[in-house]
């Protein structure tokens, strides 16, 4: 599920799991804001960690993972190597 109300903030949402998503502009240079609306969590992310972001594979990302989430995450995306960007 995806929510838009044109107050800068958008949450998706699916059976699994909530993300809240902002833009963050208070610290030197925007940034993006993930917070977990169910437990309070919150972190930011700037342009450069985003980027990052897009070289992690379905293994790398496992490792963030509650250990009840891994398993299944691993079983459903590992298996097939090919799901992460190919760095050149």
């Amino acid at each position: 599920m995806f929510s838009d109300k044109g107050d800068g903030v958008v949450v998706l949402s699916n059976e699994f799991a909530t993300a809240r998503l902002s833009i963050d502009r208070d610290a030197n240079g925007v940034r993006l804001s993930v917070e977990d609306p169910r437990s309070g969590a919150k972190l930011y992310l700037d342009p450069f960690e985003l980027q990052c972001l897009a070289y992690l594979t379905a293994s790398d990302l496992a490792e963030f993972m509650k250990p009840s989430f891994q398993e299944e995450y691993s079983e459903r995306y590992a298996p097939d190597s090919s799901d992460g960007p190919s760095v050149q």
